[in-house]
């Protein structure tokens, strides 16, 4: 049986997101400067703020330099034509958390040779207050009571100033909303009409940085989500094939929960067929990619915000995920898989899965 431990696979992550953007920074990024337009569309603060998130990850996963240029200095680059009022949410956080993991914002080294005008788009940039009254007003899906707390959480450990009662009333959002299913399946639906697909497991994922504010919540909602990827995920290593955000961001999904499991030991007994996943997850991401960008929603819109016009975002927010998983694999005390090891990375199986007690599908 071919060697195989959860560094190697790591690397082998790293690495591909390393190819993605140096093939990128050779044709249509030169040097991974980002253009106006792209296909035909505005590049938004978006892209920005997912390259230099994964950017980040890359560089706590070891890269020193990416297409010959310290990567430092890509980052510091984007930090600098960061545009604070078109950065929210989603991007408010990835921001927050790439230059906290350097340390405060004041005394920050990614901030160093920025002028107080960029720095100050910086802190806007991390700031997503203002979309509080929209979650209040049911015009965002519930799990952004974990997105607008990750904001608030990234910026307080930025040294920034924070209301804590802000902070601790989206915490409490986010706890009643996370534990409202017994079973710890989530609907992320606003009138109960049973939404369950790939967020269902993935807020749990999202919501690791916020575990310990959880009260013990997170950890059981977390073995829920690695029981039911492994029990739908299929041998293209798509964790969930169904509903929204499937394809390569469901690939991406058994990535980032085998290497959460590997990492912190959870479900140690099926450590080999995570192991398996993984590496055969890890496998299928080039059919995903074309000169460095993702093939996935070329033609058409699968959900109002995915498909042409946000291609770029999708390659970065993937990278980024990919470069996370390397991150916390390579950090991690190495997993190899047994002399008897499971190579069973999507066997059939015939068993009910109920979201719910009360009700069917």
């Amino acid at each position: 049986m071919t060697a195989l431990h959860t560094h190697a696979v790591g690397a082998r992550l790293r690495d591909f997101c390393v190819a993605q953007l140096e093939t990128l920074a050779a044709g249509q990024l030169v040097g991974l400067a980002l253009p106006r337009t792209y296909g035909g569309h505005l590049v938004a603060a978006d892209v920005r703020a997912d390259l230099i998130y994964t950017l980040g990850h890359l560089r706590a996963a070891g890269v020193q330099a990416v297409a010959g240029q310290p990567i430092d200095a890509i980052i510091v680059d984007h930090l600098g034509r960061v545009d604070g009022a078109s950065t929210h949410t989603f991007f408010s956080y990835r921001i927050a958390e790439t230059v906290a993991s350097r340390g405060v914002f004041e005394a920050n080294p990614l901030l160093a040779d920025l002028s107080e005008t960029q720095r100050d788009e910086i802190r806007r940039a991390c700031e997503s207050n203002d979309w509080i009254a929209l979650l209040d007003d049911g015009k965002l899906p519930r799990n952004y009571a974990a997105v607008l707390a990750r904001c608030e959480v990234g910026r307080s450990q930025l040294g920034l100033e924070i209301d804590a009662d802000v902070l601790a009333s989206l915490i409490q959002r986010l706890h009643t909303f996370l534990g409202s299913n017994p079973g710890r399946y989530l609907d992320d639906s606003h009138d109960r009409s049973g939404r369950y697909d790939i967020y269902t497991a993935d807020v749990w994922l999202f919501c690791e940085p916020l575990a310990d504010r959880l009260d013990g919540l997170w950890e059981e909602g977390i073995d829920t989500a690695l029981r039911l990827v492994e029990a739908v995920g299929g041998r293209d290593g798509a964790a969930v094939p169904w509903g929204r955000s499937t394809g390569v961001l469901s690939v991406a999904l058994t990535i980032e929960m085998a290497a959460l499991a590997l990492a912190r030991g959870l479900h140690a007994d099926r450590h080999d067929m995570w192991l398996t996943r993984l590496s055969n997850a890890t496998a299928t991401l080039p059919t995903w990619f074309s000169e460095g960008v993702s093939n996935a929603h070329q033609y058409r819109d699968q959900d109002a915000y995915r498909g042409p016009a946000r291609r770029l975002q999708l390659t970065f927010d993937v990278l980024g995920k990919l470069a996370w998983a390397a991150k916390i694999l390579l950090a991690a005390s190495p997993v190899p898989r047994s002399d008897q090891g499971d190579a069973e990375g999507g066997s059939t199986r015939d068993e009910l899965i109920s979201f719910e007690s009360q009700r069917s599908a």
